[in-house]
């Protein structure tokens, strides 16, 4: 990766944030979105933060401890659609009320598509004011992102250009 990330291909400045703000402890791809999401809110959060009850028992292992308060927030994927996991979620549920743990699930439709709505909701529960330039720094990332169709468009010309790839309707342009 250091080989990479000090090359001047295109593409590394952006890699090269990304891979320096990371936390290197995510298990999916959505979790890292959620890391991101938090990162651009000013949250500050443990990722992969272990807890226990006051006997000392593992409760859970959360994808985002929210510092500070008795808040889990999690990335909830298709994954935790299947029957097995559905299961073992609704058990690790059980433990975490038992352990007055608030938890929330967040999936990538909540972060992209109705990021200003659940940027609202995390502000009232943290009882801090919203501040709409969170929002619009969100907006950037997911801009500058393959979230987007800009994103996407990008990195399709750029490829083009790089395999000499000559689509008949460019080139009749």
């Amino acid at each position: 990766m250091a080989e990479i990330l000090a090359s001047r291909r295109p593409g590394v400045r952006p890699l090269r944030t990304a891979w320096l703000s990371s936390t290197g402890k995510a298990d999916s791809g959505g979790e890292v979105v959620l890391q991101v999401f938090h990162d651009v809110l000013e949250i500050q959060y443990v990722a992969q933060h272990e807890l226990y009850n006051d006997a000392g028992q593992l409760v859970a292992r959360a994808d985002l401890w929210i510092v500070g308060t008795r808040r889990l927030h999690e990335y909830d994927g298709a994954v935790h659609r299947s029957k097995k996991a559905q299961s073992v979620d609704l058990r690790r549920s059980g433990g975490i009320g038992g352990a007055d743990l608030q938890r929330r699930g967040f999936t990538l439709d909540d972060l992209l598509n109705h990021a200003l709505v659940t940027m609202h909701e995390i502000d009232r529960d943290l009882g801090r004011p919203h501040r709409m330039r969170r929002f619009h720094a969100w907006q950037r990332v997911v801009e500058q992102s393959m979230y987007s169709h800009a994103g996407r468009e990008r990195v399709m010309n750029r490829w083009h250009r790089e395999m000499g790839v000559a689509d008949g309707a460019r080139a009749a342009s």
